[in-house]
This record gives C-alpha cells, structure tokens and sequence, in this order.
C-alpha cells in the first residue's frame, strides 16, 4: 500500500530524479549494472504518456546520467488475479492488453535500447499473453524475468486457474 501511495505521486521529473538517486547510490557502492523491474509506465489512472515510453526514458536518462548500465526489464502487467481487474492503484502498470505492452517494447527495442521482458506474474498476466511475450522474446533473442510464486496466494490462485504451479505454467508458457 505504501508502494502505491509513493507511485501515485510520481510524474516523469520526480521519478528521474528518485531513479538519479537510487542509480547514484548504486554507483557508489560500486554497482555498475542493474536489471531495472520497470513497471511504472502510465500517468495515475492508467492512461498512457504521450509517448507510452516516457517513464522507461526517465530511467535510461537517469543511469545515463550517473554512469551505471541499465538492462530495462519492462513489466507486463494485465490484471489483479484470476477473474479481476486491476485495482485502481495498479493501473499505472497495465497495458491495456498485450499488443500494446509488445509495441511499447519494440519501441524500446528498435531504437537499441538494452532489454529484458519481464511478465510481471502468472497471477498478473494470463497465459495467452505470457505465450505472446514468450514468442516475442525467442524471435527477437530477449532473456524474460517474473516473480514466479511471489505469494502463497499466486500458488494457490495459480493452481485453481490452471491446475499447474506458476513455474509449470510459466515453462509451458
């Protein structure tokens, strides 16, 4: 809750400049890489920026800006569960389906940007679409990240939906 708390509050300048501060933090500790689970996309109420890749600009600029390299694992986030919609806190992270999430990505990634695909969950995005990002990951050789079994709740969940744990459906996927 306090997670989207903080997330209502950010346009792309605030969150430039938390991503500076996290990204100069890392870069003083040593770190020079980070695989950023970017699932921030939209203003608050899920309408899309202007450019739909606005808040993945505010991140690359950001670690640009403090010498780190980024590999942008960009979220695919659908819904709140099995048979639910998102809540009206989560929809700055849904796409409105998984053609748009698979055009932002392109976007991204025909204009040479580093990137990973990154389903959010099994309980986030239906099997259908994480099929979809499979596919578009093998064709264009990009690695894919979840959180596989983030909660009791998803196994449970996961195996009523689809009488399989979230990693089977994942691997089938």
């Amino acid at each position: 809750e306090r997670m989207y708390a903080v997330a209502a509050t950010l346009d792309p300048d605030t969150y430039f400049a938390l991503a500076r501060a996290v990204y100069g933090e890392m870069a003083l500790a040593g770190i020079t890489c980070v695989g950023e689970f970017h699932y921030l996309h939209h203003e608050p109420g899920g309408r899309p920026h202007r450019d739909p890749n606005e808040l993945a600009w505010q991140v690359l600029r950001a670690a640009a800006d403090v010498g780190i390299r980024v590999v942008l694992l960009d979220v695919l986030y659908l819904r709140g569960g099995h048979g639910r919609e998102a809540l009206p806190e989560q929809r700055r992270f849904c796409d409105a389906d998984v053609d748009a999430y698979l055009r932002r990505v392109d976007d991204l990634r025909t204009r040479g940007v580093e990137l990973g695909l990154a389903p959010h969950s099994v309980r986030a995005v239906p099997r259908p679409a994480l099929e979809a990002v499979a596919a578009y990951g093998h064709a264009h050789g990009l690695p894919l990240h979840t959180h596989l079994s983030e909660q009791p709740r998803e196994n449970v969940e996961c195996h009523a939906e689809h009488g399989a744990s979230p990693a089977q459906v994942f691997a089938d996927a």
